[in-house]
């Protein structure tokens, strides 16, 4: 498990630490409601935790621009198919 992978891991389980859960409502559009489910689905887990998971993803993307560094995907080869690129 790499520093990133930990990362998400911490923020999307408490584990029985001593930091609570803490509720957030979100109001999305339907849109937004089906692919969040959609994605749920498709990790065979909850809502609650799609959204833990995208956190988690958001945090890395975050610290990496801060020191500079660029998110990207690439394919077997190693060839950028796309930058993940956040709003300022």
């Amino acid at each position: 498990m790499n520093v990133y992978e930990t990362s998400v891991d911490e923020l999307s389980r408490t584990r029985g630490q001593a930091n609570p859960s803490r509720r957030l409502n979100l109001k999305l559009t339907a849109r937004a409601f089906e692919e969040v489910k959609r994605v749920a689905d498709e990790l065979g887990t909850s809502m609650t935790e799609v959204a833990r998971l995208a956190l988690g993803l958001v945090r890395i993307v975050v610290d990496e621009r801060k020191n500079g560094n660029k998110v990207v995907v690439t394919n077997r080869e190693g060839t950028t198919l796309k930058e993940i690129v956040l709003p300022h």
